[in-house]
């Protein structure tokens, strides 16, 4: 099981959000899309996650953010 950091984090939505910003225009990111983000994020952190963790992670955040969004709907 993979401990990702607080940083680590981090920097994976970051670089999430720049391959969004690059045109991903689908739910998941391509096999292309996934190395750039896996090759950067080793520049930066040098932590070596494997490919299912970092999928596993961006599961991961996507449930978090779901399930904050139907929260914040039930205070409004």
């Amino acid at each position: 099981m993979a401990r990702w950091s607080t940083r680590d984090e981090k920097v994976l939505i970051e670089l999430m959000a720049e391959q969004i910003k690059k045109g991903r225009t689908t739910t998941i990111f391509s096999k292309v899309g996934w190395a750039e983000i896996k090759k950067e994020f080793l520049k930066r952190i040098r932590n070596d996650y494997t490919n299912l963790q970092f999928k596993n992670k961006f599961n991961k955040l996507r449930t978090v953010c779901k399930d904050s969004k139907a929260l914040l709907t039930q205070i409004e």
